[in-house]
């Protein structure tokens, strides 16, 4: 039997979830479609994401005014959200800038120009503010006060699904392999079989996107392999780093750029880990799914020594005991910014998070429920920064 809603999201990562628990204020007839974390990614069959994590850097410095905003306005909510879900997911840790003097001047400016709340410079007071922290020769820091932070993707997304169930909306534990248009609704089939029609669809998909089908003409997204390590850490050094920021690091290094860490964070098989992640020279671009899937069960086997190199090096003393790798997609687009728009025909998509869309998810799912719901955005966002763009080599 068939069952019909009037929104559907495709995909519950941090931005469907978000979107989900948006629209069910809105609506009686809503849900989202997405598939569980895998137990056993190497046996995993199906499409993955990169929120399996329990750390993601929540700054307002990272980008610009309107990444900036974006996060500000999700960042203002996490309290209510802890609240309604009884579920704690943020950390207010800092930020911790360091890079060449050029680059920590135009993030001061930034701060500024936006009213956050930073130290700079910040090198004369490290000894109190950071003091496990070394900031390398060459380099000038700018300490970003909270809210900045740390998010914990997975209790953030329990958090939103959570109460967007208790308002009524249902989550579909299954994988959209099929899309079909009638003039009367969507018809989406899942890889269990099952069939579910709507009469608007939203597409949060991520680096899958483009792989099943919901797009007449590809949208133009690339989708970029990402490497990070786990660095199990001891008790002693998590007691030591325990008031340590989240740290990005522009690093003078031959094989990796934009170094980012976050402090000691408990994760689920119940160790101690740093994890720290940074562009590579052996990045690639991954175009269809067959190339995501191999690079999430089988790319880059070894920890990067660099990365290790590089830990070591901003935090003297550490006694790391094992290392981990573990895989992610990021998503881009064409010019910068999400894609948030309306594509016609009830089709809607919410996607390409450049990086940066842990922190600023709620925000994205906001404004992509307000475009199905036909309300107005908030004055701060114009929707033709967040328009999409196609590929230019797609059939059409």
């Amino acid at each position: 039997m068939t069952e019909t809603f009037e929104h559907l999201v495709v995909g519950k990562g941090m931005i469907g979830a978000a979107a989900l628990r948006y629209l069910s204020c809105g609506s009686q007839r809503v849900a989202a479609i997405g598939p569980d974390e895998p137990v056993d990614s190497e046996a995993h069959d199906g499409v993955f994401s990169s929120h399996y994590d329990q750390g993601r850097i929540c700054t307002q410095l990272s980008r610009d005014r309107l990444w900036g905003e974006l996060t500000r306005q999700s960042m203002s909510r996490f309290g209510a959200l802890e609240a309604a879900s009884a579920t704690h997911f943020y950390r207010p840790a800092g930020m911790l800038y360091i890079a060449p003097a050029a680059d920590v001047r135009a993030i001061a400016a930034l701060a500024h120009a936006t009213a956050v709340e930073h130290v700079w410079p910040a090198r004369p007071d490290m000894a109190a503010l950071c003091p496990s922290v070394a900031v390398p020769a060459g380099h000038e820091a700018l300490l970003e006060m909270a809210p900045a932070g740390i998010i914990d993707p997975r209790a953030l997304i329990r958090s939103q699904l959570s109460i967007a169930m208790r308002q009524g909306a249902s989550v579909i534990r299954e994988t959209v392999v099929a899309a079909e248009k009638t003039p009367a609704h969507w018809t989406l089939t899942t890889d269990q079989g099952r069939q579910f029609t709507a009469k608007n669809i939203l597409i949060c998909a991520g680096a899958y996107s483009n792989c099943f089908g919901f797009f007449r003409r590809q949208i133009a997204i690339r989708v970029k392999s990402e490497t990070t390590i786990l660095v199990k850490v001891s008790g002693a050094d998590a007691q030591r780093l325990s008031g340590m920021p989240a740290i990005a690091y522009q690093i003078d290094a031959p094989r990796i750029s934009d170094v980012y860490l976050t402090p000691p964070l408990v994760y689920p098989d119940g160790n101690i880990y740093i994890k720290l992640g940074a562009n590579t020279d052996e990045d690639v671009i991954l175009q269809t799914l067959d190339q995501m899937q191999h690079w999430m069960k089988h790319g880059c086997q070894h920890p990067r020594q660099d990365m290790v190199q590089a830990l070591c090096a901003l935090i003297p003393g550490l006694d790391v005991s094992a290392v981990q790798v573990k895989r992610c997609l990021v998503t881009y687009s064409d010019h910068g910014k999400p894609y948030i728009d309306a594509l016609g025909n009830g089709l809607f998509v919410a996607t390409a998070g450049n990086g940066s869309s842990a922190a600023c998810s709620d925000t994205l799912g906001s404004l992509a429920a307000d475009l199905m719901l036909e309300r107005p955005w908030p004055a701060a966002f114009k929707p033709a920064d967040f328009g999409v763009r196609l590929m230019p080599d797609s059939p059409g």
